[in-house]
């Protein structure tokens, strides 16, 4: 695990032949004491060590509940602090402090194997819109362009989107996010402002290889006959 932090230090055993005349095991071991690149025992060398399967299968279950990446990391290092001040630091274990990548590697592995429906992007997305988002009464917008066929728009928005967008007009926007995929899909998302947080939440998708104006201006229209005209 130290080969990570650069570390020299190693263990290495080499099986001789064995005795002809005792009959015993011959081996010869060469030790490598001197550690680099990290402080031997410090809590920070943790990072260095792999995690068990138990944290993993927690990390998991927090994805599943819909917490962060951010928010997991956070409520596993609790634990670690509280194991920390009652039976002091030499209780710490890796299990206690993953990093940011650790969560967020065991994250994307559990959401690529149980989001994907098929390993074409395309496919999986129309796949989840008849499984799911139809299922849930989400508002579903699609668009193809007459001309050329590969062109696609596809948009949605849950129930409690299109309730904060109906309660909420007086400060809208629109964000756009290019090369979300391996086919640059682009993602338009439109936002408003919670009235209690003031922060900006998503109230609908659209997600398009299009890249003109036109799938845009649908939307948009499809939108307002289902949201309606602002008062």
């Amino acid at each position: 695990p130290t080969c990570k932090a650069g570390c020299k230090a190693k263990l290495i055993v080499h099986k001789l032949r064995d005795d002809f005349l005792t009959g015993q095991h011959r081996l010869r071991i060469t030790y490598y004491y001197r550690h680099t690149g990290h402080v031997l025992g410090d809590v920070n060398d943790f990072q260095h060590l792999r995690m068990t399967d138990d944290v993993r299968a927690r990390i998991r279950n927090l994805v599943r509940i819909g917490l962060s990446t951010r928010a997991i990391r956070a409520r596993i290092h609790v634990q670690g602090e509280r194991a920390g001040v009652l039976f002091g630091e030499a209780a710490l274990q890796r299990d206690h402090v993953p990093t940011y990548d650790d969560v967020y590697a065991v994250s994307h592995k559990y959401l690529a194997k149980t989001m994907r429906l098929d390993d074409d992007d395309l496919v999986s997305m129309h796949m989840w819109v008849d499984k799911l988002l139809v299922d849930k009464s989400f508002t579903v917008f699609k668009w193809r362009q007459q001309e050329d066929k590969t062109k696609f728009a596809l948009g949605f928005m849950s129930p409690f989107q299109k309730h904060s967008f109906r309660a909420q007009y007086d400060a809208i926007g629109l964000d756009s996010t290019y090369g979300t995929n391996r086919k640059k899909y682009e993602l338009y998302t439109i936002v408003t402002q919670d009235p209690i947080t003031m922060k900006a939440i998503p109230v609908a998708f659209l997600i398009t290889n299009d890249h003109t104006v036109t799938p845009l201006q649908a939307w948009f229209t499809h939108i307002k006959q289902v949201i309606g005209t602002p008062r």
